[in-house]
C-alpha cells in the first residue's frame, strides 16, 4: 500500500481542526501550520475574515514565509519578491509587468476551504467541490455549552511520540477512566490518585475530525490536542489550552503541570500500544477506526474507478512560456502535489 494512502484518503479530504480564532487579533496576524508535509498559512484579513493558503509562492514554489507567526498585511516571498495581500491576491510580481499574457488574478495563493464554529477554525485541503460540509452534530452542541467561542488562547506546548497518529483516539482523554485504571494496583501512588481525580468522568471529552482531542478541564478551560503525523511511526502532539479567565494562580499552574504530566503519560501508553500492534500482540477496533476504514474504502473505490491515484490536495501550476524563462529555473514543475512521503 502506498505510504501516503491514508493521508490522501482521510486527512486531505476531510475537515481538520487547526487553531482558535483568538490567536489572531488584528488584520495581518498570521500563523503557519504543517499537516503531513503540507505547510499552510492562516491569516486575518482587513475584513476580519480568517483565510488559509498553501505556504507556496506561485512563482517557484518557494515558501512564502518561514516564520511560525507574525503580522503583516502583505506576504512577500523572499526568493523573487512576489507579494500577496491578506486575501491571497498577487499584488506584486517584479519583472513580470511586461510579460505577455501574464495575469496576476490567476496567480494568487492557493486557498484552502475554511470554516469557523464557536471560535474553532477548520480547514479542508480537498481541491474539488464536495457535498461533505463541516458537520459537528452532538459534538457541536457540547462545544457550544463549553462557550469555547468566548475563550482566549492561554498556553501551548508540543510533544513527540513514537506511535501511529490514528491511535490518538485511544487516548485516556477519550476513553473511559474506569477502563484505563482497571489494571492499576490497589495501592496507588499519589500521582495515579491525582490523575484519577483530575480526569474524572464528570468532565467531558471529544474526538473531532479524525485527529483532534478536546477535553474540558476542572477549571472550565479546554484542552485541545492535535495528532500530527510525521511518519508512519512518529506523531507530533500539539497541545493548547483555552480559557475565559486567564489569571495566573497557583491552582491554574498546578492544573497545567498536571495536564502536561498526563499527556506525557499518555504518549508513553500509546507508544506501548503501537509496539504491541506492530508485533501482532494487540488489535484496535473502535467506532472511529471503523469510520476511518469506510473513508479509506471509498477512496480506494474512487481510485479504481478513475484508474489512477487520487491526490485530493494536488494543485496545478500555470506558467506561460515567457514566464518560465524569467530566471535560472530551466525546468519548472507543471504540477505541485505537495504530497509527503508518509502514510
Amino acid at each position: 500500500m502506498r505510504s501516503n494512502f491514508s493521508l490522501n484518503g482521510v486527512q486531505f479530504s476531510s475537515w481538520l481542526f487547526v487553531t482558535h480564532a483568538s490567536r489572531f487579533q488584528k488584520p495581518g496576524d498570521y500563523r503557519t501550520f504543517e499537516t503531513a508535509g503540507f505547510s499552510f498559512i492562516v491569516i486575518l484579513g482587513k475584513d476580519k475574515q480568517l483565510r488559509a493558503f498553501h505556504n507556496v509562492c506561485r512563482h517557484r514554489a518557494y515558501a512564502v514565509t518561514k516564520k511560525e507567526s507574525g503580522s503583516s498585511t502583505v506576504l512577500g516571498c523572499r526568493y523573487h519578491g512576489w507579494s500577496y495581500d491578506t486575501k491571497g491576491k498577487l499584488i506584486k510580481a517584479p519583472e513580470f509587468e511586461n510579460v505577455v499574457d501574464f495575469d496576476k488574478s490567476l496567480n494568487g495563493l492557493w486557498e484552502l476551504k475554511t470554516k469557523e464554529q464557536q471560535g474553532m477554525l477548520f480547514v479542508n485541503f480537498q481541491v474539488e467541490e464536495s457535498n461533505h460540509g463541516l458537520e459537528m452534530g452532538e459534538s457541536g452542541d457540547i462545544i457550544k455549552s463549553w462557550k469555547i467561542g468566548d475563550m482566549k488562547w492561554a498556553h501551548e506546548w508540543r510533544a513527540d511520540g513514537s506511535f501511529n497518529w490514528k491511535l490518538a483516539e485511544r487516548s485516556l482523554l477519550t476513553e473511559s477512566i474506569e477502563n484505563f485504571f482497571c489494571d492499576v494496583p490497589s495501592q496507588e501512588d499519589t500521582w495515579m490518585s491525582t490523575l484519577r481525580s483530575f480526569f474524572s468522568t464528570q468532565h467531558q471529552r471529544l474526538f473531532l475530525a479524525h485527529d483532534t482531542i478536546l477535553r474540558q478541564l476542572p477549571s472550565g478551560h479546554v484542552l485541545t490536542l492535535r495528532a500530527l503525523p510525521s511518519s508512519p511511526n512518529k506523531t507530533l502532539m500539539e497541545c493548547n489550552i483555552y480559557g475565559r479567565l486567564l489569571r495566573h494562580t497557583k491552582t491554574t499552574q498546578i492544573e497545567l503541570e498536571t495536564v502536561k504530566r498526563e499527556v506525557e503519560s499518555e504518549i508513553k501508553r500509546l507508544e506501548l500500544q503501537h509496539e504491541a500492534l506492530a508485533t501482532g500482540n494487540s488489535h484496535v477496533q473502535s467506532p472511529n477506526q471503523v469510520k476511518l476504514s469506510e473513508v479509506l474504502s471509498q477512496h480506494t473505490k474512487a481510485e479504481k474507478a478513475a484508474k489512477k491515484e487520487i491526490h485530493p490536495a494536488a494543485r496545478k501550476q500555470s506558467f506561460t512560456n515567457e514566464g518560465m524563462a524569467d530566471d535560472d529555473c530551466k525546468h519548472p514543475s507543471s504540477s505541485i502535489h505537495c504530497s509527503a512521503a508518509i502514510y
